[in-house]
């Protein structure tokens, strides 16, 4: 067919074999995870771990079920945050629903003439105190990672010019529209180190209160490493697709100041991949060597990777 691209052929196996492997090669390679982020994130999530189970348990007359209300303030990067956290109560721990979400926004003004920035976050718990502390520190670093870039650079970066479409596109479509949107949301670099950042906070919380974890089990079962399998499937599935047929869907990008062409969408997702197994090598090789500062020392493996 005319416009065809040469295949890439991808099972999930390559997929893990391909990121593994870049990253063992990029290990040598140093990332600076921001340490005021980094502390912020910590604080956080530990104070959640330690505190939850003694807030004061509300009721929720919409969801009919109880929760425990906790509060937490902090400043970061000079803006004052306010957080509620709120943790409902599955009295049968076989209906738990896991899940962690996190919302933003923007508060009036207070007395002294500072701006109120307001977060909530919800998360699942059994009636004896347990839910997933390591979905709960994921989304703490990741969503303090935006805060960190929004709030310290005054806006995201990363591709944004496609940012408003991308979002509509990414939730609501299927098939050829979801590959296309799914590459133009990961060439986001705010999105790919938020990710990467979440998924440094799992490892390092997990590592705290395990100590003898298996790295790559928590990545495989990561967002990150299914974000990086759904570029990789995107970018095999156009190269199988006839271009004009792709140009079609590449209609809705395309306004007076946008522009997206099938060669840039490709090129976005290969920058995204190439992006991503260097940062995520760089972040293993940072939280490496903060498991080491914590006294794993007996009898250290070559790799990361190779102990449980």
């Amino acid at each position: 067919m005319l416009g065809m691209q040469k295949a890439i052929k991808v099972t999930e196996s390559d997929i893990r074999e391909m990121v593994i492997e870049t990253i063992k090669r990029l290990m040598n390679e140093s990332y600076g995870i921001n340490d005021e982020m980094e502390n912020a994130a910590t604080a956080l999530a530990t104070y959640i771990r330690d505190n939850i189970l003694k807030s004061p348990i509300e009721y929720d007359s919409r969801s009919q079920m109880n929760y425990h209300l906790l509060s937490y303030e902090h400043e970061f990067e000079g803006k004052k945050f306010n957080w509620g956290i709120i943790g409902y109560i599955y009295p049968n721990s076989e209906n738990l629903e896991d899940n962690v979400d996190i919302q933003f926004s923007d508060g009036a003004s207070t007395s002294d003439g500072d701006r109120m920035f307001f977060g909530r976050m919800r998360f699942s718990m059994t009636e004896r105190g347990w839910f997933n502390y390591g979905e709960v520190a994921d989304s703490v670093y990741h969503e303090m990672l935006h805060l960190f870039k929004s709030k310290k650079m005054g806006k995201e970066s990363g591709n944004q010019e496609f940012n408003a479409i991308t979002s509509t596109q990414y939730n609501s479509t299927t098939g050829l529209a979801k590959d296309i949107a799914v590459i133009c949301y990961m060439s986001r670099e705010d999105e790919q180190d938020a990710f990467i950042n979440g998924l440094y906070g799992k490892l390092k919380e997990e590592f705290l209160g395990h100590f003898n974890i298996n790295a790559s089990d928590i990545f495989y079962n990561s967002e990150l490493c299914k974000k990086i399998g759904e570029v990789k499937t995107a970018l095999n599935n156009l190269s199988q697709t006839p271009i004009e047929k792709i140009n079609e869907y590449l209609k809705v990008y395309n306004t007076n100041k946008n522009s997206l062409t099938y060669k840039k969408l490709m090129n976005l997702g290969r920058n995204t991949l190439s992006r991503l197994s260097q940062k995520t090598a760089r972040m293993f090789k940072h939280y490496e060597k903060f498991m080491y500062s914590k006294g794993f020392h007996a009898n250290p493996p070559k790799n990361i990777f190779d102990y449980r």
